[in-house]
């Protein structure tokens, strides 16, 4: 297996592989669980779990305090909290991705492309990268890495946020909710069509699209209501037997259609948001509050793990020593870039909240 992370189309999750196999060393027991649990979870190059979980658990938290009573929170007020929870953290990363590419390009370019997927800096796809064409355009998937490739997919969640508030005042509130998932079906199923029949745009389909992850969020939104978590109680049983037939097929190479891939793929959401939904009602234990801390991190996590290892990594550090720079310096961002930022955020948007009233919307009680 080679050292980089895009022995999978697309990428699988940097931080398991890029820290269990760095170059001239890496963890045999660390590289053997990823490998395993990558054949489990990814045999056909599919989605990280992790990245699926969250794609629906964002669906659920923002729809969760977001336009989910008449009266809500205004368009102006709740487009300022999303600008200022995900824009300047990915600006900053997006930054940080050039620089430390460069910097471990000049050490060793082989390594620093491998593990990154960037073979050069262009200011054209920097651009792409941070006007977000990629979620829309296949063939400027990888060119959008730019040294950081898991910001692929937060480019995904900046157009989801928008698209959540568009459909939601323009189809919701108008009491279109079925035609609005007859129209994420008929798109869903499009995107499969021409990815089945273009094999080089999986990695832009698992990992970059938003036709891609349009219902898994709203699928997350979904379980906001009873009646979605009732049916989905009541059928987890069977969805899991059918999850582990399908995953036994892949494996054994006995089928091998991206509709399979993606039937599993929406078991597994399905599953996902069955378990946010239950979580949800359930108060946190205070031993876990600590780990909280890395959790409110996650994003800046996210966003600068991948650099911050290519460097590392590049230069020579043991994957140990090259993870915990990544966390450690990944929660210093967070303390003292992103919290004021998103602090700032909130407070902004306190001047255009408007009061709430109790009459449900779509997609809370159905």
């Amino acid at each position: 297996m080679s050292y980089g992370v895009f022995s999978l189309p697309g990428f699988s999750s940097p931080i398991f592989f890029a820290w269990s196999n760095g170059p001239d060393q890496g963890s045999v027991v660390g590289s053997t669980i990823f490998e395993w649990l990558a054949r489990l979870f990814q045999s056909s190059g599919e989605t990280h779990p992790a990245v699926l979980g969250f794609i629906v658990l964002s669906g659920y938290c923002i729809h969760r305090t977001g336009f989910r009573r008449r009266g809500g929170s205004q368009v102006s007020a709740y487009a300022t909290r999303r600008f200022f929870r995900i824009w300047p953290v990915y600006l900053l990363a997006t930054f940080v991705g050039v620089v430390l590419f460069l910097a471990a390009h000049s050490e060793n370019p082989e390594a620093a492309s491998s593990l990154s997927g960037t073979v050069r800096i262009s200011a054209g796809c920097v651009l792409a990268k941070l006007s977000g064409a990629s979620v829309f355009r296949p063939s400027l998937h990888v060119c959008s890495f730019q040294g950081n490739a898991p910001l692929t997919t937060a480019m995904v969640e900046e157009w989801l946020y928008v698209l959540y508030a568009v459909v939601f005042h323009s189809m919701l509130l108008r009491g279109s909710e079925k035609p609005f998932w007859i129209a994420i079906m008929i798109a869903w199923f499009g995107g499969l069509m021409y990815t089945s029949s273009h094999a080089e745009h999986l990695g832009w389909w698992h990992n970059g699209s938003l036709i891609g992850f349009l219902p898994y969020w709203w699928m997350g939104a979904a379980f906001l209501g009873e009646r979605v978590r009732a049916l989905a109680a009541r059928v987890k049983y069977p969805l899991m037997a059918t999850w582990g037939l399908l995953t036994l097929l892949l494996l054994v190479g006995r089928v091998d259609s991206l509709f399979v891939v993606e039937g599993r793929k929406a078991i597994l959401a399905c599953l996902f948001g069955l378990s946010i939904a239950a979580l949800d009602s359930v108060r946190a234990p205070g031993w876990l509050r600590p780990g909280m801390l890395v959790g409110r991190a996650g994003y800046s996590v996210y966003a600068f793990h991948a650099p911050l290892l290519v460097l590392t990594l590049t230069l020579g550090a043991p994957w140990w020593v090259a993870g915990a720079a990544a966390i450690v310096v990944s929660l210093l961002v967070h303390l003292l870039y992103e919290k004021p930022l998103t602090d700032l955020g909130k407070s902004l948007a306190r001047r255009f909240g408007a009061p709430r009233s109790s009459a449900s919307l779509p997609l809370t009680s159905t």
